[in-house]
């Protein structure tokens, strides 16, 4: 039994004039331990006013319907609930109209003459909405942490800066041009800033910094010169945290870059 089954009650939408066949969905779910509330409804009207005035977990419709048919319903939930997982329950639909309901969004279809097949079908489509959902907040999420980054990143006059361990690739906040002169996409790899580091100074940190990544180190800090784009030199102190991935292996180094000429 899926465990989606188990955290919470599932509302269930069934789109089915026949009788029989309810009940024996009923008993099919009631047979798996499923927690479930199932609203049968037989026609149009009833099927648009329950997606419009309740919230449905997945949605069961048969494919031939008098006056209205699977195609149809499927686009009022795309329309309608377009977040809610379809699943066609029929003994009509061949296969190329279960390729069509495919590509207008069904998650799956299930014949009568296999009924077998339905709970695994609801069982996987929940388990796969919960995912998306899982991951639109994550993503969600993340987009409101680049923004309060980029926020605080503007308002400052200190270089924030972000480097991905495994592809070389080095962000820096845009304020790097006002500091030093050079576009921030001028400085867009691990290599390319360390060019910018004064002769004198750059092994010193360079090797620091990897001795940081090597021996799986969390705090890094260092005091060195940075050529500007009009030739001459700042002091800056530049201070760093490691970002580990799943698996505790350094992933990004994130720090902020403060020019220190004036204190000199």
């Amino acid at each position: 039994m899926g465990t989606a089954f188990k955290k919470k009650r599932i509302r269930i939408l069934y789109l089915e004039d026949n009788e029989h066949d309810q009940v024996l969905v009923r008993e099919m779910l009631a047979s798996e331990g499923v927690d479930c509330e199932m609203e049968c409804v037989r026609n149009r009207n009833d099927y648009e006013n329950a997606l419009v005035e309740r919230k449905f977990d997945i949605i069961i419709s048969d494919y031939s319907l008098p006056s209205f048919d699977g195609l149809n319903a499927l686009a009022v939930a795309r329309r309608v609930a377009p977040k809610t997982p379809f699943i066609f329950f029929s003994g009509t639909i061949g296969e190329e109209l279960a390729v069509e309901s495919l590509k207008n969004g069904a998650v799956d279809y299930v014949l009568k003459q296999r009924p077998g097949r339905l709970i695994p079908a609801i069982r996987s489509a929940l388990r796969n909405a919960a995912e998306r959902l899982r991951l639109e907040r994550a993503e969600r999420a993340l987009k409101e942490s680049e923004e309060r980054f980029r926020i605080v990143a503007r308002a400052s006059n200190d270089v924030i800066w972000d480097w991905d361990i495994r592809t070389g690739k080095l962000w820096l906040s845009d304020n790097f041009r006002m500091a030093f002169g050079h576009p921030p996409s001028a400085v867009s790899t691990l290599a390319q800033w360390q060019n910018l580091i004064h002769p004198d100074d750059r092994d010193r940190v360079v090797s620091s910094l990897a001795n940081l990544v090597v021996s799986h180190g969390s705090v890094w800090w260092s005091e060195y010169r940075i050529c500007r784009a009009d030739g001459s030199q700042a002091h800056v102190f530049d201070r760093a945290s490691i970002v580990h991935d799943s698996d505790q292996k350094p992933a990004r180094v994130v720090g902020v870059l403060i020019d220190v000429t004036e204190r000199k």
